[in-house]
């Protein structure tokens, strides 16, 4: 592999394999911690991806 290409690439890579880590994993098959790990993912890369116009009154998006 080419120096300076890996895994994870960004923090976003990294959060949600430590996210996938800290879960109980026993009895779940690949293709569920997976899913579990690209839920997360996803979950973050939106909410890093809000602007401040989304926010409601309270602050919260």
């Amino acid at each position: 592999m080419p120096e300076g290409i890996g895994f994870p690439k960004d923090e976003i890579d990294a959060l949600s394999l430590l996210y996938v880590q800290n879960k109980e994993l026993s009895g779940l098959a690949p293709e569920e911690i997976y899913q579990i790990y690209q839920d997360c993912h996803t979950r973050m890369t939106n909410q890093k991806n809000r602007k401040p116009e989304d926010e409601d009154q309270t602050g919260y998006y």
